[in-house]
């Protein structure tokens, strides 16, 4: 569910109306995205028009007024050449820029616009005679608060199962807050933001998009490349030394958020792995062995390089930047751990190659090559012959039966 939040016209000005700086467009990208769901009012909305103007229009009559007060930038006036460089401002169409952004934003936003007619105008008079929150010194302008204020209660009244996150750099604004449980009350924009994007609904969401940042994915890709390179790598059925010649972490996948505290939150995923690996495995088809005497009187060996994958479950802690006053900046360091003992199985074979093929022949066998074909006495292992066959076993063995 997003959260609301509420963005008191001080915000808008303490940001000097630049809708498009790193903490609104953050809250921008929180909308979009459903996380969160912005509110205004009439009163904001037309505050922050008029203030554009009138901010504006201060600022730009004082540099149109530099411009022609200035002798040192008269050579540039006099320079038809030079002098579209210190041309004076169009405030009119500056501010309509400005006013058409607040616009956009608001649209870009999907804001939600809550209703100021259900206010109680009566316990709003009687709070300005008792001099009652927002009112400290009766000034003309703490009834706008006051109206915006009853109307956030009301929109809180009627959504009675939200929290709602209300922006304000004014103090008695806040503090008008201060009983009311539903509403939680913030003076900078960028603490709301990162409240609010860890929280219990959008943190998952928020670190989902860390995780698949090109920077970020490729950094952990990384760190999982060093246990591979420093991991113990066994293959299935294979009991003699295994030579590691590659590796690479080839995918990794988002699966979910473990835990979250106050400093950090785990971030749970599934690596896949490829090995490139050399071994010599025993070729039983060619090999002889003796059941009786239990032992092998032949043996063929295949050395193979072979690639196999293997998928494993990486943790990966990101730590929180808690003191950021930018909300992309949120997110800090990551430790990863992952079990860097690699056991790769004969089902997850992706390729193989055969390098050589060797064989051992034992120290009581009497011939060159091996012949499958032949038959070999079952006590000393020899070839039988025409000239030593002697039955079931060779002329030396037999007389022993």
């Amino acid at each position: 569910m997003a959260i609301k939040i509420f963005l008191d016209t001080s915000v808008y000005d303490n940001l000097n109306f630049s809708f498009n700086n790193r903490q609104l467009s953050k809250l921008r990208d929180l909308a979009q995205n459903g996380e969160i769901d912005l509110l205004y009012n009439e009163i904001v909305y037309q505050e922050v028009y008029h203030n554009i103007s009138e901010n504006l229009s201060v600022a730009i009559n004082q540099y149109n007024q530099l411009l022609m007060d200035s002798r040192a930038l008269a050579p540039f006036k006099h320079d038809d050449s030079l002098s579209v460089k210190i041309s004076s401002l169009d405030s009119d169409k500056m501010i309509n820029e400005i006013r058409a952004n607040w616009d956009k934003f608001l649209n870009e936003c999907i804001a939600e616009k809550i209703d100021i007619n259900t206010v109680d105008v009566d316990e709003i008079v009687n709070k300005y005679f008792k001099r009652l929150l927002p009112f400290e010194n009766k000034k003309p302008y703490e009834f706008k608060d006051a109206i915006i204020i009853d109307s956030i209660r009301q929109y809180a009244s009627c959504n009675p199962r939200e929290e709602i996150y209300v922006v304000s750099k004014d103090k008695g604004f806040r503090k008008s807050f201060r009983d009311d449980k539903q509403i939680v009350v913030f003076a900078e924009l960028y603490d709301a933001i990162n409240q609010a994007i860890r929280s219990e609904e959008n943190l998952p969401i928020e670190l989902e998009n860390l995780f698949n940042e090109d920077d970020f994915n490729t950094a952990i890709r990384a760190t999982i490349d060093t246990y591979t390179t420093g991991g113990s790598v066994s293959v299935e059925d294979i009991f003699d030394e295994v030579d590691v010649i590659s590796s690479e972490c080839t995918d990794l996948e988002f699966e979910y958020v473990d835990d979250v505290n106050d400093e950090n939150a785990t971030i749970i995923a599934t690596a896949t792995i490829e090995f490139v690996v050399e071994y010599s495995e025993r070729d039983e088809d060619r090999s002889y062995y003796d059941q009786e005497d239990d032992r092998y009187y032949w043996e063929v060996y295949n050395k193979f390089r072979n690639k196999f994958s293997v998928t494993k479950e990486v943790e990966i802690i990101v730590i929180f930047n808690t003191d950021s006053k930018n909300p992309d900046d949120l997110f800090g360091s990551a430790e990863v751990t992952i079990d860097d003992d690699f056991y790769l199985e004969k089902n997850n074979l992706l390729e193989s190659e055969l390098l050589e093929t060797t064989s051992d022949e034992s120290e009581d066998e009497e011939d060159d090559d091996y012949d499958p074909t032949a038959l070999y006495c079952p006590d000393c292992g020899c070839k039988i012959t025409y000239a030593n066959d002697g039955g079931a076993f060779c002329t030396k063995c037999a007389p022993n039966h």
